[in-house]
């Protein structure tokens, strides 16, 4: 009886990591499908990519450059954070 219920055990265990692995073989995209949602597929989401890299960069860079920590600083608005 046990060593039935150990085959058994054996049989869900594979059988549950087969059909785990099916499932995600099924529903996850191919690799041509992943690089063209990328930024460097589409010239203008490259373009807007970069611009908001630049803003990014020009934050950090005038957050840096202050004495204040970033909280304290006052955004376009006159407004504290």
């Amino acid at each position: 009886m046990s060593m039935g219920r150990g085959i058994m055990a054996i049989a869900v265990v594979g059988g549950t990591c087969i059909a785990g692995y099916s499932i995600m073989a099924v529903i996850s995209p191919s690799r041509e499908t992943m690089l063209q949602k990328l930024p460097e597929g589409d010239p203008a989401k490259m373009a807007e990519s970069r611009a908001r890299s630049a803003l990014m960069m020009a934050k950090l860079k005038e957050v840096a450059e202050s004495d204040k920590p970033f909280w304290m600083e006052e955004d376009r608005d006159g407004r504290k954070r």
